[in-house]
């Protein structure tokens, strides 16, 4: 069973990501999703097709799962996996600044029902 960490927005100081950054790597993120969730053993692209990838990720300990990535630059990334579960990773907002270095993201789980 995955451990799931919750935690409250962050501020480091230096150096702030700007949205090309961030969508890079999120670009990398659906590619090689082991590089970014420590349970997930294994990410295999199967299929490209524009901006929607398909590929079988290995998590340690449970059954592999195919995912089918979107992606909507600048806005956001969907992850639906064939059990249902869906994960989307957002760029919601401008933070309180207003400045372009200054971004909320959050990500969002909607679990699937089987059967």
């Amino acid at each position: 069973m995955a451990t799931v960490h919750i935690a409250s927005a962050a501020r480091p100081s230096t150096p702030a990501l700007n949205v090309p950054q961030i969508w890079v790597g999120l670009q990398r993120k659906i590619l090689h999703a082991e590089e970014f969730v420590p349970v997930i053993a294994s990410c295999t692209v199967e299929k490209e097709d524009g901006n929607v990838i398909t590929r079988r990720v290995a998590v340690e300990g449970a059954n592999e799962v195919t995912e089918v990535c979107t992606d909507y630059t600048p806005s956001r990334v969907h992850f639906r996996m064939d059990s249902g579960t869906e994960v989307q990773n957002i760029i919601v907002s401008k933070g309180p600044s207003s400045d372009n270095e200054d971004l909320l993201m959050t990500l969002a789980w909607s679990r699937g029902v089987n059967g």
